[in-house]
């Protein structure tokens, strides 16, 4: 249902990345699972699990700053 324009993935990881910046809180572990970054520090190669709830947390900021959240629809910029 997406029209106009066809869009990259490059320009959804921007797009993404650019719109985390603004989380008050940034969850960069988070930010870099969503992203296929690796993580920080080697340490971290030993956790085996990850908290969705961490990921949902940095995903809902990024849909409701492009949306304005599930009801709201696009935001002004």
């Amino acid at each position: 249902g997406v029209t106009g324009e066809l869009r990259r993935l490059s320009g959804l990881r921007t797009t993404f990345r650019t719109a985390v910046e603004a989380m008050p809180e940034k969850d960069d572990d988070a930010i870099d699972l969503v992203m296929g970054h690796p993580r920080r520090h080697i340490s971290k190669e030993y956790v085996e699990s990850f908290p969705v709830e961490k990921l949902h947390a940095v995903t809902a900021f990024v849909f409701g700053y492009l949306f304005g959240g599930w009801a709201g629809g696009p935001i002004s910029r």
